[in-house]
């Protein structure tokens, strides 16, 4: 089994932050039905290179608060903050290369900051070197720019439909551009 670490950062007086391990009623075992039983937003996912290493976390950031724009709603988010939180969760996690995924609760508590882990699963080099099967499925999203969590639902029930030996599905409009 797969394990997801997960923590929660949630904003108290004088524009702080406390972080603290999330614990959910059913232990998640991948970052989506992580995301899934957090309250809904907006997400990113990244992942870590060379240990510790990711690509430039203001890209990330300003991804998450264009995401919240196209929904209507201001976020505003503390570069050095995430450097923080992400610092620490990797600290803790110590199993290597990660997946790493953001979502900021825009429902329940706005701007309370969720960050889970799970280690990196590469795809082997022979997937690399002949390629993997994919198939295409039709898909309208509402606000194609924003990553809304209410979406990582949508993308697990495609998944789950795949026919056997499918690696991926890939998003195509009506024209059967790929999305």
């Amino acid at each position: 089994m797969t394990q997801i670490m997960a923590w929660k950062s949630a904003p108290v007086e004088n524009h702080r932050h406390r972080f603290e391990i999330v614990n959910l009623p059913h232990p998640p075992e991948t970052l989506n039905s992580f995301s899934n039983q957090v309250p809904g937003g907006v997400y990113t996912t990244f992942r870590t290179y060379a240990g510790n290493r990711t690509l430039p976390l203001s890209y990330q950031i300003l991804r998450l608060e264009k995401s919240a724009r196209l929904l209507g709603q201001t976020l505003h988010l503390d570069q050095e903050l995430l450097r923080v939180l992400l610092r620490q969760a990797l600290a803790c996690f110590n199993q290597g290369e990660a997946r790493i995924r953001l979502s900021v609760d825009l429902e329940q508590d706005p701007g309370t900051l969720y960050l889970a882990i799970e280690p990196l699963q590469v795809l082997p080099q022979s997937d690399y070197d002949r390629g993997v099967w994919v198939v295409t499925r039709p898909f309208r999203r509402s606000q194609p720019e924003a990553k809304q969590t209410s979406f990582i639902s949508v993308q697990d029930e495609t998944l789950e439909t795949l026919p056997e030996g499918a690696h991926e599905a890939l998003m195509v409009d009506e024209t059967g551009a790929i999305l």
